[in-house]
């Protein structure tokens, strides 16, 4: 019952992000569109983004939709590197983009669409997406070696992590402070 739960969650979201773009008389028409059990959840994460001061003008370009700086042909990432990445445990991925800036969580996200992409995002809070976003709206294709170099320390942070003996260090264990 987990998987679905959650499932229903990220739509949930989405559907709040996609909603938040809209004027506020369309958003009241949409939700009275909606079944009843999904309004309450939809107006609390409407309210949260409010709160949380996120643009609706942001909220018509989720992650998902954002274009990316590999799309620009700047950006190849290694193989190895790749793999290595999207094959990481889903928990150590999370316990990795949790514990990163707001940059670096950007620069992991928009590299590709991994295996784990949207799992993961729908772990972050409203905040975190948000603000994941709003760097992401940021980057140009002159951030691509920065990315490289990035996701090259952040598969060295994943092996490292693995390692049930080592202490976990984050980026730092691997030249990035």
């Amino acid at each position: 019952m987990i998987g679905p739960k959650r499932h229903t969650t990220q739509h949930l979201r989405m559907a709040a992000l996609r909603l938040h773009g809209l004027h506020p008389s369309d958003q009241r028409w949409v939700l009275s569109q909606l079944p009843h059990r999904d309004q309450p959840a939809l107006r609390l994460l409407l309210d949260d983004l409010r709160h949380l001061g996120f643009p609706p003008d942001a909220a018509t370009s989720p992650l998902v939709n954002l274009p990316r700086v590999a799309a620009a042909g700047v950006l190849e990432i290694d193989p190895a590197v790749a793999a290595r990445i999207d094959q990481a445990p889903l928990a150590g991925i999370q316990k990795l983009l949790t514990q990163q800036g707001d940059v670096t969580r950007a620069f992991i996200f928009h590299a590709r669409s991994w295996s784990w992409t949207g799992e993961a995002w729908s772990q972050l809070t409203l905040r975190e997406q948000a603000r994941t976003i709003a760097c992401i709206a940021q980057m140009r294709p002159q951030h691509a070696p920065l990315m490289l170099a990035l996701l090259d320390c952040f598969a060295q942070a994943l092996d490292a992590s693995g390692d049930r003996d080592a202490p976990y260090r984050g980026l730092q264990g691997v030249g990035v402070a």
